[in-house]
């Protein structure tokens, strides 16, 4: 699953085109340049999604706020597990008369067990859509597509011949058997053979490591909100530029139907629902689709 930033896509998407011909279709309308804008990725229902992590995984402290809002929102379950990590250093200790010694200090960790609930799984897209929509349509047939492979492409190096290596003789071991020559030398070394090894002392990141084996997520999209034109005005298209098959204006557009990933996940990036922005966009026009947008900004 490919990475797409939410916040970088939202910013300005630009791309220069060059126009197939000259515009005999009339010039650039409001009506026009609303239906061309609402044709981009951006207005698309399934384009405004991010990634949310679900399954066992470490979590940083700050983000428990967020699962326990969706939690709230009825979108996620959840639990947390919190696990402590020690780690040992040497390091000086006593100013100008110390010494080095290990010094152990904690560290705290969050792991946490994510599921989205039935209403959480109704706003997963498999992916969003970055293209436009009449591209989307020509490229439908991907969705399925699987290349067939050549078994040639299976075959691995086998290897060569090992070369076995010149024998050597070995010398022939000498064993001393070391003999007590005294009672006291006697009883030493049956003193050495009942002698037991120290028990091993306790793990004490045996719980930390077990969370660290326990790890096992998933990223999925969830949608965050919409996108909605309202209205596109200053539509300028002189005679001259309507026969170059160019045209520009500006629009008002809002947020609508914002779910509670996108109030939790992306409060800072994307409006508030309703609130009314403005934007601009270029134009050209092409034979067979009419007036399409050549640069778009949402942040005019």
């Amino acid at each position: 699953m490919k990475k797409k930033k939410f916040f970088g896509m939202v910013a300005v998407a630009a791309l220069t085109l060059t126009a197939a011909s000259c515009s005999n279709d009339g010039p650039l309308t409001a009506s026009s340049a609303k239906k061309a804008i609402e044709k981009e990725a951006f207005f698309q229902k399934n384009t405004l999604a991010d990634e949310f992590k679900t399954g066992y995984y470490e979590s940083s402290e700050s983000n428990l706020d967020k699962l326990a809002q969706l939690q709230a929102a009825g979108m996620i379950n959840y639990s947390t597990d919190e696990v402590t990590e020690y780690v040992t250093s040497r390091q000086w200790v006593g100013g100008w008369y110390g010494s080095y010694q290990n010094v152990t200090r904690e560290i705290k960790h969050w792991f946490v067990n994510v599921s989205l609930t039935e209403a959480g799984a109704k706003l997963v897209v498999d992916e969003p859509d970055m293209k436009r929509k009449d591209i989307l349509k020509d490229l439908k047939a991907n969705k399925d597509y699987a290349e067939i492979i050549p078994d040639y492409m299976t075959v691995g190096h086998k290897g060569a011949k090992p070369v076995a290596a010149p024998a050597v003789e070995e010398a022939e071991e000498v064993v001393v058997e070391e003999v007590a020559d005294t009672v006291e030398e006697i009883v030493e070394m049956a003193e050495a053979v009942e002698e037991t090894p120290a028990p091993a002392p306790a793990n004490k990141n045996a719980a930390y490591e077990a969370a660290l084996g326990r790890v096992n997520s998933e990223e999925v999209y969830v949608l965050m909100c919409q996108f909605k034109v309202v209205k596109c005005k200053e539509v300028f298209c002189p005679e001259e530029m309507k026969e170059a098959g160019k045209g520009q204006c500006s629009f008002v557009w809002k947020v609508t139907d914002k779910t509670p990933f996108g109030y939790v996940l992306m409060s800072s990036q994307i409006p508030g629902e309703g609130y009314l922005n403005t934007g601009s966009a270029e134009f050209v026009f092409y034979n067979d689709l009419g007036w399409t947008v050549s640069k778009l900004d949402l942040n005019d």
